[in-house]
């Protein structure tokens, strides 16, 4: 397991599923973060009954993720090790849904809420004799999120940091935000010229979309919440693949813009450009922010050329290395993914020796670290690791492209019968 990740395979082999249990499983810490705060907050949420909780709040996330017949398979077993010592295994058989949270890890939560209920006792000692109980509430909400990150100096928080997937006060720049880009985003521009709309039972299509609300932008400058010269760099190359610039009206509909200054309306569009579009919008919000983000994306080259795969690797690997803290899963069909990034791979590679020529073929803010790297291959409810970890220190070359191999295999065979 490393930063940034990759899973190949041919498609209902699992790379999805995988990546959606991680999004899920990490954004645990949002669920007690939650719970931590309505307890906080005098919300009906009793210390000695977290596990409950947080056991009603999972299995509703479940279904929400991959639906109500999970609850019903068989048997489903989940497994998530966040440290050594810390996992999380969940059990689903016959409509019933056990969660067991390991010693240490349960001894931490444990540790928070008796953290945060100190706090609030020392604040109602503080604030008891306010005007109204409406006014220590809101006291007490905000003096938690001020106040606390600097009170809390115990070890107990730091496995927040661990699986940690939004912003938290209490974790300050430490804590990563978590996002997931879905397959599918070209339904965006199929739905009454609307890029944005709310109509779809995909969790995850919906909160790709939620994030966009109403902002209106005129180019794609104006999405990046400050400006430099990576951020420069990345619009450079989002251009290559939009081939053009964009607008977004109040209607949250978008338009491409033309180097000729000609206006087409998203409908008319390509089916990459729809598709291709609004993750390019997403990753520049995230390459312009100061937290550290951990972002899942699922086949960045859907509906691209080869040309603009290679540039959307660009685009994602910038967005990776802004950040030492980010981290990054790609789910992928396609070679050229996998080429670009080995060429990526390979630059750093070089530049450990020779780093002014590297840099002039590739820019070393794109230069990939194979120590924080890893790439898998999916079939047959297996999964195989595809990096040469001794030599090359690339993705190994029969991996890149096996399918070709078998289309020349066939062509071979046929060529033996003309001569």
């Amino acid at each position: 397991v490393k930063d940034f990740m990759v899973f190949i395979g041919p498609q209902a082999t699992g790379k999805s599923t995988v990546a959606k249990l991680v999004y899920y499983f990490k954004n645990i810490s949002n669920d007690i973060w939650e719970l931590l705060r309505d307890f906080c907050n005098f919300k009906a949420v009793f210390p000695e009954l977290y596990h409950t909780y947080l056991e009603i709040r999972l299995k509703d996330k479940i279904i929400e993720m991959f639906g109500g017949h999970i609850v019903n398979s068989s048997q489903t077993s989940l497994y998530f090790e966040y440290d050594a010592d810390k996992n999380i295994e969940i059990e689903i058989k016959d409509n019933i849904f056990k969660i067991n949270i390991s010693t240490s890890l349960a001894t931490y939560i444990e540790s928070l809420f008796e953290e945060v209920r100190l706090f609030r006792l020392d604040i109602l000692k503080k604030y008891y004799f306010t005007k109204s109980e409406e006014r220590r509430k809101n006291v007490i909400n905000e003096q938690l999120l001020n106040e606390l990150p600097k009170e809390a100096t115990s070890e107990m928080w730091n496995f927040l940091d661990k699986i940690a997937d939004r912003n938290f006060p209490i974790l300050q720049n430490k804590a990563r935000y978590l996002s997931f880009i879905p397959a599918g985003r070209i339904l965006f521009a199929l739905n009454k010229d609307n890029l944005f709309f709310d109509s779809t039972e995909d969790k995850f299509l919906n909160e790709f979309i939620n994030y966009f609300g109403g902002q209106e932008t005129q180019n794609l400058a104006d999405f990046a919440t400050k400006s430099n010269e990576l951020i420069s760099q990345y619009i450079v190359i989002a251009k290559k693949i939009i081939k053009g610039d964009i607008s977004i009206d109040y209607n949250k509909i978008f338009s491409l813009i033309l180097e000729n200054e000609t206006i087409i309306k998203s409908p008319f569009t390509s089916s990459g450009q729809q598709e291709v579009i609004p993750m390019v919008l997403r990753l520049l919000e995230f390459i312009s922010a100061e937290k550290s983000i951990f972002s899942i994306i699922e086949e960045p080259e859907a509906h691209l050329y080869p040309v603009a795969q290679k540039y959307m690797v660009d685009l994602i690997t910038l967005f990776f290395n802004a950040n030492e803290y980010n981290q990054l899963i790609i789910t992928t069909h396609s070679p050229y993914i996998l080429t670009s990034l080995n060429n990526l791979l390979y630059a750093h590679k070089m530049a450990q020796s020779n780093p002014e020529a590297t840099e002039n073929i590739i820019p070393k803010e794109l230069w990939l670290d194979v120590n924080r790297f890893a790439a898998y291959y999916m079939s047959d409810g297996k999964i195989e690791p595809i990096v040469d970890r001794e030599d090359t220190h690339l993705i190994y070359a029969e991996r890149l492209d096996d399918v070709s191999a078998q289309i020349n295999e066939t062509y071979y065979q046929l060529l033996d019968l003309e001569s």
